[in-house]
């Protein structure tokens, strides 16, 4: 049995790039939910026994969006090893 080979740098940045884009659609996609369902960001300023009954009514659609909102960050990791990958020729020390 053989090993796969490396990957090729071309699939990690396209990997890396496809990773940036989705990220962007989904951060629009949560800040036009939010506002619109949750009176986002205002909503922050209100007292815990005014937001968290609203937070339920949201039900599991409006906890999704929150999820979805909290694992964005996650995005950098496959979206810097492709940056990494597409720049790392030019200006390896600067990429790193």
């Amino acid at each position: 049995m053989t090993s796969p080979g490396p990957v090729d740098d071309t699939t990690t940045v396209r990997v890396g790039a496809l990773a940036l884009i989705g990220g962007a659609i989904a951060f629009i996609a949560a800040f036009a939910f939010l506002p619109a369902r949750f009176d986002y960001p205002d909503v922050l300023d209100g007292a815990a026994a005014d937001v968290l009954p609203r937070l339920l009514e949201m039900g599991r659609t409006g906890r999704a969006v929150w999820a979805l909102y909290a694992l964005l960050p996650l995005v950098w990791i496959p979206a810097s090893v492709g940056a990494f990958h597409a720049l790392r020729h030019a200006r390896e020390g600067s990429i790193r």
